[in-house]
């Protein structure tokens, strides 16, 4: 799928991985919120975002395949020995390049589990990474301040941070990278990357059943008529 806008800087490939295993969901990225998969989110909005010269998915699942091919999205068929729990993402995003021609100079990483995220939060990544000519990597304020956060020591003891306030943690929805760059460091979080910062309620990472719960009614709410919203 060619979604190009424009962008200068070279040929931007926009990657979906969505493996068929999930050790603590299974089957979440099929799993029905709020009228469509979860995958679905990441589907609709990776579409409407500009700047993404080809986008696909990357996967060994034939549900997920299906779903992807009915919302017009190529899909790179990941082998076996890039589709278990130990693979890394590095080697799925090298092979679904090669596999689709090669020829891309940026990586725009979206990972399904990020289904609160839109298409705004993955052009302003990827404009400030073109800006800027380095990797991005999506960030977001920690729930709350660094005085609410500590540690368990070895007496059972909670001791609060020592860290200063305006903690941030990367949250997973969106990595901008040069591929030639990323394929020889192996990681989107080298000393150079720059941090784009998503609201809080948009960076919801699903990994537990409440975490899909969660995201699910914050979908629902925004799709409410504004009259009943405060009702939801």
């Amino acid at each position: 799928m060619d979604t190009r806008a424009g962008t200068s800087g070279g040929r931007v490939l926009g990657l979906i991985p969505a493996r068929a295993g999930s050790v603590r969901l299974p089957g979440k990225n099929m799993r029905p919120m709020a009228g469509r998969p979860m995958l679905g989110w990441t589907l609709a909005a990776a579409k409407a975002t500009r700047g993404l010269d080809r986008l696909a998915v990357t996967t060994d699942d034939a549900a997920v395949a299906a779903l992807a091919r009915a919302e017009g999205v190529e899909v790179v068929e990941r082998p076996t020995a890039l589709a278990d729990a130990q693979a890394s993402v590095i080697d799925a995003i090298d092979h679904a390049s090669t596999a689709l021609g090669g020829g891309f100079d940026w990586v725009v990483l979206l990972q399904p589990t990020s289904p609160l995220r839109l298409p705004e939060d993955i052009e302003g990544a990827l404009r400030l990474a073109l800006e800027r000519d380095t990797t991005v990597v999506s960030v977001s304020p920690l729930d709350k301040p660094a005085a609410f956060h500590g540690r368990i020591d070895a007496e059972g003891r909670y001791r609060p941070a020592a860290e200063a306030e305006g903690l941030m943690a990367l949250n997973g929805a969106v990595y901008v990278a040069r591929l030639d760059r990323l394929l020889r460091d192996r990681t989107f979080q080298t000393p150079d990357a720059l941090a784009y910062l998503m609201p809080a309620e948009r960076a919801w990472d699903v990994d537990t059943l409440e975490e899909f719960a969660a995201c699910e009614a914050v979908l629902r709410l925004r799709s409410s008529p504004p009259g009943r919203r405060q009702r939801v």
